[in-house]
């Protein structure tokens, strides 16, 4: 498995993990971002990193990770559960 860390927000993280065969050939891909959260709200990313002492700034974001952010900016959340088919 391969993770980067391929670009971050002021709230979040965003991180591409690939799974690898054998071979080399993909198997299969995720992407999924990650925050800092305490009783009253997300920490902002820029605390975070200054914390760990990080202070490079953001890479440019791909354009395919930018218009899954953008999707989920329109997302329900929390997702409802209406609707969805129970397994079992």
């Amino acid at each position: 498995m391969r993770s980067r860390l391929i670009y971050w927000d002021e709230k979040f993280v965003y991180i591409e993990q690939i799974m690898l065969l054998k071979d080399g050939r993909c198997a299969n891909q995720i992407l999924y971002r990650s925050g800092v959260v305490v009783s009253d709200g997300t920490v902002p990313t820029t605390q975070v990193a200054k914390a760990l002492g990080h202070t490079a700034e953001p890479p440019d974001c791909p354009k395919w990770a930018a218009d899954w952010i953008a999707a989920e900016a329109v997302r329900p959340w929390p997702p409802g559960l209406a609707g969805e088919v129970e397994v079992g």
